[in-house]
């Protein structure tokens, strides 16, 4: 994966090593799209989508299309249309192909409308080939949101949520009802302004009157919906605003502009300050699968403590990625109102935690749907730090360019390096090594918590990840990563990238948080 979109290939090799991907196979590179582009490369593999780069180079493209004004019939050699005299130029442009046909009519429908707002990117074109539909827009340098590592700066997320919102309102005014809205709809541009693009929608009303009584409750989704992108990218420093945002999660809101009016008054009255954030964070599907099933949350508590924590589901699609879920939220909700302390007073309202977690998974659970969660988390405040895990999620620690493992992995792994039966080094490729024998949503109530405290110091690093980042990626090689790479986000996107080039067969997700 490469940090941004448009900075080449996104990936060493190819994403089908093994055809063990539980999405289609891109178009590789050449493959004629439509009659006037090619496939480049591809970019990124999200949740129902692939996102591929095109371009109109090569010399089976000798006669162009004007993409200013749909042009097809301009002479061999013309260096402008022959009808609104704009310059052709070598062009790439942004392939979206979905595959899930219970989307396209809606969609189609809602591009048929042409609509026109300078926060919607429309697309060009659109073909259908091999049962899927392929969805061609400009390209000049964007990057997907889901591909920013978190946080954003305060106020140019308050600014950004503002005008999302906004986006939303126009639509709603127009009739289209969407489906979902996620980080993958969000494209950031070269300014870093932001645009809604590549919807998946529920509806198309012929009266827009009627939206407001839709049984879907369309603001209130979308309200919802806002306010999870926005949590994610928030530092958890920023209060004012994370206060808005969970009122919109927990339903204040019924219609979207009434949230857009309160972001409107946090910017107009200055609440939301600039705040220096101590940690970035960023989660990855990876080459192999269709969903990710990772979960990693921040939150205040206190006057200065935060709590993070990181989780990877078990359990397969709306199994894994709802007990990583329930966990994360458990676990805020918890330590929300934590005074904090001293460590050992981090360390059991942690302690506490965990098992409120592992009960809310299981009461989840049912015959037919079993799911389980790894966890690490840690609570900081000030210099004290508290750590706690279960499952094979890990925590390190970087001081003084020595990176030490601080949480204990619930493996059998782990059992057979403790007997004295294998090394820490063959751990990785045991067969058996990587079996859990504790994690969240076991039936046991006496869930086995592994406890680390202790105080950063500054210059310190710790690293929350999960096993598609520490399993694929070496300790002397994250240890390099972390030590040369000074900005937190940076890291974060190296470290990503490191797993993915490495193979990506798992979600990969990591938290940094420096002393």
């Amino acid at each position: 994966m490469s940090a941004t979109i448009g900075t080449g290939p996104m990936w060493k090799g190819t994403p089908h090593p093994s055809g063990r991907a539980e999405y289609p196979v891109p178009y590789v590179a050449g493959t004629p799209i439509g009659e006037f582009l090619r496939v480049e490369s591809l970019l990124r593999v999200a949740p129902h989508r692939l996102f591929e780069l095109l371009n109109n180079v090569g010399p089976k493209w000798k006669s162009r299309k004007c993409w200013a004004c749909g042009n097809k019939f301009i002479p061999d050699g013309s260096r402008c249309c022959s009808y609104c005299l704009m310059p052709l130029r070598d062009l790439r442009m942004l392939l979206s192909v979905r595959w899930d046909s219970e989307t396209y009519k809606t969609w189609e429908q809602t591009v048929s409308k042409r609509l026109a707002h300078f926060g919607l990117v429309t697309p060009v074109a659109l073909y259908y080939r091999d049962q899927r539909m392929l969805a061609v827009h400009h390209f000049d340098g964007e990057r997907l949101l889901m591909d920013e590592p978190a946080p954003w700066p305060a106020e140019r997320l308050l600014t950004g949520l503002h005008f999302l919102c906004t986006v939303v309102a126009y639509l709603h005014d127009n009739g289209v009802v969407l489906a979902d809205l996620t980080s993958r709809n969000v494209l950031v541009m070269p300014d870093d302004t932001v645009r809604l693009f590549d919807l998946d929608v529920l509806a198309v009303l012929d009266n827009p009157r009627s939206l407001a009584g839709h049984p879907s409750q369309p603001g209130l989704r979308m309200a919802r919906a806002l306010a999870e992108i926005g949590l994610k990218w928030c530092p958890p420093e920023s209060r004012e605003l994370r206060a808005v945002l969970l009122a919109a999660r927990s339903g204040r809101y019924q219609a979207i502009l009434p949230l857009a009016q309160d972001l409107e008054q946090l910017y107009q009255t200055g609440a939301v300050r600039p705040v220096g954030s101590r940690a970035a964070a960023m989660t990855d599907m990876g080459l192999v699968r269709e969903h990710n099933e990772d979960n990693w949350v921040w939150l205040p508590f206190g006057t200065e403590g935060v709590v993070y924590a990181v989780a990877d589901g078990m359990g397969g699609h709306h199994g894994g990625e709802v007990a990583s879920q329930i966990a994360c939220d458990t676990i805020a909700e918890q330590l929300a109102n934590l005074q904090g302390g001293a460590s050992t007073a981090l360390a059991k309202g942690l302690q506490q935690a965990f098992a409120q977690a592992n009960k809310a998974v299981v009461a989840q659970q049912t015959p037919n749907r079993r799911m389980g969660t790894t966890l690490v988390a840690a609570a900081v405040q000030g210099r004290a730090v508290a750590v706690a895990s279960t499952g094979d999620s890990r925590a390190y620690l970087l001081r003084s360019g020595r990176l030490e493992q601080i949480s204990v992995d619930h493996t059998v792994g782990q059992e057979l390096v403790e007997a004295g039966k294998i090394t820490r080094e063959e751990m990785r490729n045991h067969p058996r090594g990587n079996l859990l024998t504790a994690s969240i949503g076991g039936a046991d109530d006496d869930l086995e918590v592994a406890i680390w405290t202790g105080d950063l110091r500054p210059g310190d690093r710790l690293l929350l990840c999960t096993d598609g980042l520490w399993g694929v990626v070496s300790e002397p090689e994250i240890t390099r990563i972390l030590t040369a790479t000074v900005e937190r986000r940076e890291a974060c996107q190296t470290l990503v990238k490191a797993a993915i080039d490495g193979g990506g067969g798992d979600n990969v997700t990591c938290i940094v948080v420096d002393g």
